[in-house]
């Protein structure tokens, strides 16, 4: 008997960025939307110079 195989993906979830801070506001429901964005956007912005922090590291130690 010929079955179907189905392949799917396996979720791996890069832990290498930071995340972002939990605060206590981030539950009273009062924060609006655009503040958790900017705060979402001020996490990205700091893993982002972190990678060029580690890449301009690695850069010199090649040199």
């Amino acid at each position: 008997m010929k079955g179907t195989f189905h392949r799917t993906e396996t979720y791996d979830a890069a832990h290498s960025g930071f995340g972002g801070r939990v605060c206590a506001f981030d539950f009273n429901r009062r924060t609006t939307l655009s503040e958790a964005a900017e705060r979402i956007m001020a996490d990205r912005r700091f893993d982002q110079q972190c990678r060029k922090n580690v890449n301009h590291t690695l850069a010199g130690e090649r040199n």
